[in-house]
């Protein structure tokens, strides 16, 4: 599938040097399977300078026609994109050169089930459903279009409201130079230790190919409407029990993910002389297409993260099922941390051949996943229990 874009490539270079004003020019990286050969030598990966693993990156640079093709066909069939776009080469060369795994993320000790025990009850199903049926109310959440910004605007309102009061919570908007959207943040200040910073985040945008216009229908119920409503669930207990953490804890709705994890690489790089413990991303919470609860993603994360996710899971929610997976390159905005070194994790709603094959097209409705939200609340626990025994340490 990933080679079915050949002809259209081919074609838009050749209409690209018919233009009269040249096109903008874009850095990228992908796996090298989604690049024929053919390809290749019409676009010329400039590989030199990759270090010996991963070995399977390329790094290619393409005018913006030959960028909507190619985002056009990845994100075809129900699969996640991976890929990412950079403002430089040198940008591109170092996420081409992240280690498919680290091992750098220190384990705290668990000491955190009372409040863990009494704030895990709360979260509700029925407001997960609700959270993403508002999401789905705009025709699309497109991160270059005036509907993407209004969603954006709608989120920041929608947490601002669950914050309201709370003198140790804010919200704000994140504002990005090269696309419309502005992601949104809340920020739980700690108590004790505000410069620790832990991270949990998902993608607001939709998608339903990059051909798009204002009418393009791209509810992205699943994709990810889902991991906002399960990130929402979380601060919604969060602020109705007051709980302030001892660390910052900070939500984000990142922008433009579909666009190659844009919002998520703006945001990690102003982070990146900051002490961010750790970060989790929620993409996808909503659909049960394998047999177990969620399953680990393992490559683009850190390999300690994963085992710690897996322990709480046993610890606090040992009736639930896990497995692991890999999502293959830059899958998803937990890329973005893990390229700066920030430990990350991903737990998805489903092994990568089984997931919700609807996503990325006008059918990613609720009705394509699960209607209950029982799934989406599954994932939404086990995202507390590491929001709680990461954002306290006494």
């Amino acid at each position: 599938m990933f080679k079915h874009y050949l002809l259209a490539i081919i074609a838009t270079v050749s209409s690209a040097s018919q233009a009269d004003t040249p096109e903008p020019m874009y850095w990228v990286t992908l796996k090298n399977d989604a690049v024929s050969q053919e390809v290749q030598s019409q676009i010329t990966p400039l590989n030199h300078g990759l270090q010996a693993a991963p070995t399977d990156v390329s790094v290619i640079h393409i005018n913006q026609s030959q960028l909507k093709q190619l985002q056009q066909d990845l994100h075809q069939g129900g699969e996640h994109g991976g890929y990412m776009v950079h403002a430089s080469r040198q940008d591109a060369l170092d996420s081409a050169n992240m280690p498919i795994t680290s091992n750098i993320f220190t384990a705290p000790t668990l000491n955190q089930q009372a409040i863990i025990e009494s704030l895990l009850p709360q979260l509700d199903a029925a407001k997960i459903i609700d959270m993403i049926n508002k999401q789905t109310q705009f025709k699309n959440r497109i991160y270059t279009l005036s509907t993407g910004q209004l969603a954006s605007h709608a989120l920041r309102q929608n947490w601002a409201n669950l914050v309201k009061g709370l003198p140790y919570a804010s919200v704000s908007q994140i504002k990005h130079q090269k696309f419309l959207q502005d992601s949104v943040q809340v920020t739980f200040t700690g108590s004790k230790y505000p410069d620790d910073i832990v991270v949990l985040g998902g993608h607001l945008d939709s998608t339903a190919g990059m051909f798009h216009t204002k009418h393009t229908k791209a509810p992205g119920a699943d994709d990810n409407a889902s991991g906002i409503a399960s990130l929402t669930d979380i601060i919604r207990v969060f602020a109705e029990n007051q709980i302030q953490p001892e660390r910052t804890i900070i939500f984000f709705g990142y922008a433009a993910e579909e666009g190659g994890l844009l919002g998520s690489q703006d945001v990690a790089r102003n982070y990146e002389n900051k002490h961010v413990l750790s970060a989790l991303q929620m993409d996808m919470t909503n659909y049960r297409g394998s047999d177990k609860d969620y399953v680990f993603m393992t490559d683009y994360t850190d390999t300690g993260l994963t085992h710690f996710l897996e322990t709480l899971s046993d610890t606090y929610l040992s009736d639930l099922t896990y497995g692991e997976d890999r999502c293959g390159y830059a899958c998803s905005d937990h890329a973005s941390w893990h390229k700066i070194g920030v430990p990350s994790a991903m737990p998805s709603e489903a092994k990568m051949r089984e997931i919700n094959r609807y996503i990325h097209s006008s059918n990613d409705t609720l009705e394509h996943s699960d209607t209950t939200g029982i799934h989406a609340l599954n994932i939404s626990k086990l995202a507390l229990t590491y929001a709680v025994e990461m954002g306290f340490i006494d």
